[in-house]
C-alpha cells in the first residue's frame, strides 16, 4: 500500500538495525507478533505490539551460556519477576523483580529448576 509516496511494510521482514538485525512481521507498517533481534552480544526473542515489546521475552547472551527471561508491559517496560539461568542445567541463578521498568529487588537463588520456559534450539 502506498501512502504519500512511502510503501508500508507488510509481512515477514529481515532488516538491519544500528547494532545488528531484526526478523519479524509487520502488518500495515506496524510491528506485530514474534520478533528475533540479533545484536553482537545477545539474541532477544519475544512479541511486539507496535513499537513496544510486550509479554514474555527470552534473551540469550552470546558469549556465555546465560539466559534471561521475563515480561514487558504495554509501555515497553520490564515488569514482574525476571530470571537469569544457565541453559545447560536450567538452574535459576538470579531472580530480579521489576516495577514499571525499575529494578526493585534482586536475589541469588540456588537449585530452582525451570520447567515452563521453552528454549529455541537451532
Amino acid at each position: 500500500m502506498l501512502q504519500l509516496g512511502i510503501q508500508e511494510k507488510d509481512g515477514f521482514v529481515r532488516e538491519e538495525t544500528q547494532n545488528g538485525f531484526a526478523e519479524g512481521n509487520y502488518k500495515l507498517g506496524v510491528k506485530t507478533g514474534k520478533w528475533v533481534l540479533t545484536y553482537p552480544d545477545r539474541i532477544e526473542e519475544g512479541n511486539f505490539q507496535g513499537k513496544n515489546r510486550i509479554g514474555q521475552w527470552l534473551i540469550h547472551y552470546s558469549k556465555s551460556d546465560f539466559y534471561e527471561a521475563g515480561l514487558y508491559d504495554e509501555k515497553n517496560l520490564k515488569t514482574g519477576e525476571w530470571i537469569t539461568f544457565k541453559e545447560q542445567n536450567s538452574e535459576v541463578t538470579i531472580k530480579t523483580t521489576y516495577q514499571r521498568g525499575v529494578k526493585i529487588k534482586e536475589k541469588k537463588v540456588d537449585q530452582l529448576q525451570i520447567s515452563t520456559i521453552q528454549l529455541k534450539k537451532g
